[in-house]
């Protein structure tokens, strides 16, 4: 059995969230073998309730016993096999930061989710936080440079900004251009955003910035 664990950031599950998890897996596989449907449905069903919680994990197969464990994952992390153990990370592997929750943040959000991205919304302003109800996409309140910190963003990750505040679109997307994040958006002309931020064009990425 695959265990599909979803997950945001850095975030890690604990060790006895883990220990849980191995220990259902297993018992799941043990009632397929023994062909018990009743505890297959019993472990499949509180395997499920976990994936709710939008961890990243990887699972290690051992191709030749054929146990498996969960270990802590990381976005850097890509499909391992030595020949005898199989090393898989599972979650949505795509991030995609928005800047601004406003009703365009409400479409982005839902087109990202319909392609497996796990949706971060930030917006410090409370008339647009409060109003944010896009179920599945998390949101944070949190100033936009800090957050683009915390986020940790690596090649997998997207930052959109959509407010067209400069107060709020720039010091995110100034943040943003220094990580690997494969791409770096925001709402509004080439012109006018090159206008508006003078320093973009010396630390900007080519294609980063666009219409």
């Amino acid at each position: 059995m695959i265990v599909r664990i979803s997950g945001e950031g850095q975030y890690r599950l604990s060790d006895g969230v883990r220990a849980r998890v191995n220990e259902r897996d297993n018992a799941a596989v043990d009632a397929v073998e023994a062909g018990d449907e009743q505890a297959f449905h019993s472990a499949f069903d509180e395997l499920l309730a976990i994936v709710e919680r939008h961890e990243l994990v990887a699972r290690v197969l051992d191709m030749e016993t054929g146990a498996v464990r969960l270990e802590h994952g990381n976005w850097a992390d890509v499909l391992q096999f030595d020949g005898k153990v199989l090393r898989a990370v599972l979650g949505p592997r795509w991030r995609l930061l928005i800047i601004g929750a406003g009703q365009l943040s409400r479409y982005l959000a839902q087109m990202a989710q319909a392609l497996d991205y796990h949706i971060t919304v930030c917006d410090p302003r409370e008339e647009f936080a409060d109003e944010w109800d896009v179920p599945g996409a998390t949101l944070n309140r949190g100033y936009p440079d800090d957050v683009v910190l915390q986020m940790n963003l690596d090649g997998h990750c997207a930052v959109v900004a959509v407010t067209h505040d400069p107060k709020l679109d720039d010091v995110a997307l100034l943040e943003a251009l220094k990580s690997p994040a494969f791409y770096v958006g925001a709402l509004g002309s080439r012109k006018n955003i090159v206008h508006c931020s003078p320093g973009w064009p010396a630390k900007r990425k080519c294609g980063s910035i666009t219409n």
